[in-house]
């Protein structure tokens, strides 16, 4: 898949939080967390949701990060398990998506970028 391509991607991190990221005008990122009624304990809480918008460098440093992490075959697994990361990148005309295993070192820098942004512009 081409960087110019990609239109967004969606991503959902062990504990089931899910975080979308679109490209446009502006660019947006969006982080809907996992509550207690809705988590396998009852009792682990994402934080808060958030919406809001990325700048050019900010998108592009989280699109490219999510294309390493897409295109990282020797940590992708074939079955979602606790602490992985659920990643699908998409295009125009297609979707392509990975499981990354909770010791990927591509996982684990997407979710630490994403949340950085999230901090960093609520």
């Amino acid at each position: 898949m081409r960087k110019n391509g990609i239109t967004g991607f969606t991503y959902a991190d062990g504990s089931g939080n899910v975080t979308i990221v679109k490209s446009g005008k502006p660019h947006a990122i969006e982080y809907a967390p996992v509550k207690p009624e809705t988590s396998s304990s009852g009792l682990y809480d994402g934080g808060e949701p958030y919406s809001g918008t990325l700048t050019d460098g900010e998108y592009k440093v989280l699109r490219d990060l999510a294309l390493a992490a897409l295109n990282d075959s020797k940590n992708a697994i074939p079955d979602r398990i606790m602490g992985s990361g659920y990643l699908t990148v998409h295009a125009s005309d297609q979707a392509q998506d990975v499981i990354l295993a909770p010791e990927a070192a591509s996982r684990k820098a997407l979710e630490a970028a994403l949340m950085d942004a999230i901090r960093k512009n609520r």
